[in-house]
């Protein structure tokens, strides 16, 4: 069950829609030629199906692999789908030259409820201490994301005279990034 758990792994960190299976194959089996490398995606695919016990929740369609939501909530994915709302509403008030804006998140009324809501939904670096190349990149994202997520935050309690608040925001900072 090791790698079809890798495979479901690597599948989010490469965003879990329309992934190229030779990506796959690569990132999971480097030292294997391109033909046995496929084939073992191609069984790894069939465990993980097997694994996850609905054959639907991952298609592959030409050659592109997608985990299909309707099986998946994915703590990643509802991060970034919160920071990115938080920044469309903050562009768009800064345009209006309504709101202030910081680290690219609006530091509106509404915004506090989606930002902390992201940051609950952080839990540390994507898979942890996983060594695996693969994951570094998602990692390194999330983790940005997340402090820029904290210092918006902070920003607005500190705004709000809200000091308390501030200060619990930017520890969750510190626990991440003590720099």
């Amino acid at each position: 069950q090791k790698k079809p758990l890798e495979m479901l792994k690597a599948l989010i960190a490469f965003g879990g829609r329309d992934v190229q299976g030779e990506q796959i194959a690569t990132a999971l089996w480097p030292d294997a030629d391109g033909d046995a490398a496929y084939k073992a995606f191609g069984i790894t695919l069939i465990r993980l199906r097997e694994l996850l016990g609905v054959k639907d929740a991952v298609h592959l369609s030409e050659g592109n692999v997608t985990l299909d939501q309707r099986y998946f909530w994915i703590d990643t994915w509802a991060f970034e789908r919160l920071l990115d709302e938080s920044e469309k509403r903050g562009i768009g008030e800064a345009e209006k030259g309504e709101k202030k804006v910081a680290a690219g998140f609006s530091l509106s009324s509404e915004n506090p409820v989606l930002l902390e809501k992201a940051i609950s939904f952080y839990q540390g670096p994507f898979l942890g201490a996983e060594s695996a190349t693969w994951a570094i990149s998602l990692r390194e994202r999330l983790r940005d994301k997340f402090l820029r997520c904290i210092s918006a935050s902070g920003m607005y309690w500190e705004e709000r005279k809200e000091w308390d608040k501030a200060i619990d925001c930017y520890k969750k900072g510190l626990e991440t990034d003590d720099l």
